[in-house]
């Protein structure tokens, strides 16, 4: 049978592809899914923590998250910065005119694309890095950006586990319909390990983490900020669990607006 009489017209290919696309996919903003997958995760996470988990996490997502961090807030400042397992690596303390380009060229791209597939949560995280880069590269002198990337370690085991749970919802492509499911699930694992740390630091029930990759003797992240930057232990541990905090809140009011959301799109 010529396969050819069943095919759609040379006119009709691209909404053929596009309604294939859709139908492929695994849909958004269903009740289940925004309902159950946020808080599911995050019992994932608690699990992990209370099972004594705390070692593994550390040594695979958190690390990573923490050296994510570091780099990612060097690049907005214009530093060329190479993340590594368990330290990453600035070798010019003056900025890189070639990173600056990059950077910005990279959240043009991500704007663009995110506004014309009207993405408007996209082109507002696109706008707030572009806000982040020219206060890290234009207001800040290099002393001052450094700080920012050393802090940004432990920052980053925060942040950046929360951006992947708000992503959750957004249609981003590249079958994140399907790959959203386990990083909310990796993501959630590391941001409850990291939001248990500042907690215990903070209340005085857990040691700061100090030290780093070379040993808990060698001088870290927290000692560096502490001796060159002025910051004290207690300022830190205040600082880091605000972070977390925000980051938490920004979960509660995103799940419960995709929440209604889906809830209404049931109806």
């Amino acid at each position: 049978m010529d396969s050819r009489k069943n095919a759609p017209p040379p006119e009709d290919m691209r909404a053929y592809a596009e309604r294939y696309a859709a139908s492929a996919t695994i849909p958004y903003d269903t009740p289940a899914a925004n309902t159950y997958a946020l808080p599911a995760a995050l019992l994932v996470g608690l699990l992990a923590h209370f099972l004594g988990f705390s070692f593994l996490v550390w040594a695979t997502l958190e690390m990573w998250f923490h050296e994510l961090g570091h780099a990612i807030v060097a690049w907005l400042g214009g530093f060329i910065a190479v993340p590594l397992p368990f330290f990453t690596t600035v070798p010019r303390e003056d900025r890189s005119v070639i990173v600056m380009l990059v950077v910005a060229g990279m959240i043009g791209a991500i704007a663009y694309e995110a506004g014309k597939r009207r993405r408007w949560a996209l082109v507002g995280f696109a706008g707030a890095l572009a806000v982040v880069q020219v206060l890290l590269t234009f207001v800040l002198n290099p002393a001052q950006s450094t700080q920012w990337w050393i802090f940004a370690g432990q920052g980053g085991a925060i942040v950046l586990p929360t951006l992947v749970l708000l992503a959750f919802y957004q249609r981003i492509g590249w079958r994140w319909d399907f790959w959203r499911y386990p990083a909310a699930l990796l993501a959630a694992v590391g941001f409850v390990q990291a939001m248990f740390v500042w907690v215990g630091v903070a209340r005085g029930t857990a040691v700061m983490p100090h030290g780093s990759a070379m040993g808990q003797e060698s001088e870290g992240d927290m000692e560096r900020l502490v001796r060159t930057y002025g910051w004290t232990p207690e300022s830190l541990a205040r600082t880091y669990l605000l972070v977390g905090l925000a980051c938490l809140a920004s979960l509660v009011v995103t799940y419960v607006v995709y929440w209604r959301r889906a809830r209404a799109l049931a109806r």
